[in-house]
């Protein structure tokens, strides 16, 4: 008989078992997702105000008359953080183009639809008068 009671116990138990696994506890429901705003605050999302290195890199630049006076062909970020825009300027269909470092600080960036309009204090002399923009060979 008590072959027959361990065997019915047993049954049971193996029976019962996926009651058992069902009834563990629900896990616990996730935090809000956060919106826009505040991954963006969090730093987690670009800002309409930030600008991306590689959306800037060539613009075209204008300046107060709305003449085209060159583009950004590069973004320098000194050991200071700063950020210094390269700007090819002069020449024509890419002859005789150089370039001349100018401090972000100078630029006026603004939003022109999906890209950005970027206006420089100056004129195509002044900024191919400036002095060339070496690059540092290592």
């Amino acid at each position: 008989m008590s072959k027959k009671l361990m065997s019915v116990v047993a049954v049971a138990l193996i029976a019962g078992a996926p009651l058992a696994i069902a009834q563990t506890a629900a896990p616990a429901t996730s935090a809000p997702t956060a919106t826009a705003a505040e991954k963006a605050e969090a730093g987690m999302m670009q800002k309409e105000t930030d600008h991306r290195a590689s959306k800037l890199i060539g613009t075209t630049v204008y300046n107060q008359a709305n003449e085209n006076i060159g583009e950004i062909n590069d973004l320098v970020i000194g050991g200071d953080k700063s950020v210094t825009a390269i700007l090819g300027v002069g020449g024509f269909l890419g002859m005789g183009e150089r370039n001349v470092a100018v401090p972000m600080t100078a630029l006026k960036l603004t939003r022109d639809g999906s890209s950005w309009k970027v206006v420089v204090d100056g004129t195509k002399e002044s900024l191919t008068a400036m002095p060339a923009y070496v690059y540092y060979k290592s």
